[in-house]
């Protein structure tokens, strides 16, 4: 017999394995209405931070860590994608999702071939899907770290060995 009251929520089940209210996700988008939208839909389960501007975005994540950026595809200035190829320099990890109210396919292109960007979404986005996103994005992260920590820890576990 199952026991509903600890029945397990799939939208939580990350939760657990990080703590993704450290986990901070910045979105940039020119309009306002769709930062208010996103802020409140995520703000419970991410550290949130939005900007109306790319530059400003850009010079937030040069000096602060960021895990997952969210951009806008068309915006005045610069599109998501040339923000993307701009931080990628500097930030080759850094996970990326691109939302666009257009179906431009050039952009859908420009975005996985020469941005590397985790997922591509369209507007009006979808909470769950995008969530189960961020989520599976964050797991990614916490599983290169502890790759990357169980191979310093062999590769210090095999000098001591050669050493004795």
């Amino acid at each position: 017999m199952i026991d509903t009251e600890t029945q397990l929520d799939p939208l939580d089940t990350m939760t657990r394995l990080v703590d993704t209210k450290s986990k901070t996700i910045v979105y940039v988008d020119d309009e306002e209405h769709n930062l208010r939208v996103f802020r409140s839909s995520f703000r419970r389960h991410y550290n949130v931070v939005v900007f109306e501007r790319p530059q400003e975005a850009i010079a937030y994540i040069k000096s602060n860590p960021v895990n997952v950026l969210v951009t806008d595809q068309r915006m005045p200035g610069l599109t998501g994608t040339q923000m993307i190829e701009l931080l990628r320099e500097d930030f080759p990890e850094l996970i990326s999702v691109i939302i666009t109210g257009y179906s431009d396919i050039e952009a859908v292109t420009d975005a996985i071939n020469k941005c590397n960007i985790y997922r591509f979404f369209t507007k009006p986005f979808d909470f769950n899907d995008l969530k189960s996103t961020f989520d599976g994005a964050l797991e990614m992260e916490m599983l290169k770290e502890q790759k990357e920590n169980l191979m310093d820890t062999v590769q210090a576990t095999n000098s001591s060995l050669e050493e004795k």
